[in-house]
């Protein structure tokens, strides 16, 4: 194992070779990972959106096309 100090933060080291600070609280880097996650699929689920958006409004302006062909035909 490498050599760690602990720092004044709980569940903080410093690894003495590298000068690295290191997180050896599992249940915050769970949390982490966990609030990585939640962004993640929030900015997919975003871009969804965006997505259907624009496809109702190709949909939306066909049908105009189609209603106003209709009419002049």
């Amino acid at each position: 194992m490498q050599n760690y100090i602990k720092t004044n933060a709980d569940g903080y080291y410093r690894d003495t070779s590298t000068g690295a600070l290191i997180n050896m609280n599992d249940a915050e880097y769970q949390k982490i990972l966990i609030a990585r996650k939640k962004s993640k699929e929030i900015s997919n689920i975003t871009s969804e959106v965006s997505t259907l958006k624009q496809e109702m409004s190709e949909i939306k302006n066909l049908l105009m096309v189609l209603i106003n062909g209709k009419d002049n035909g």
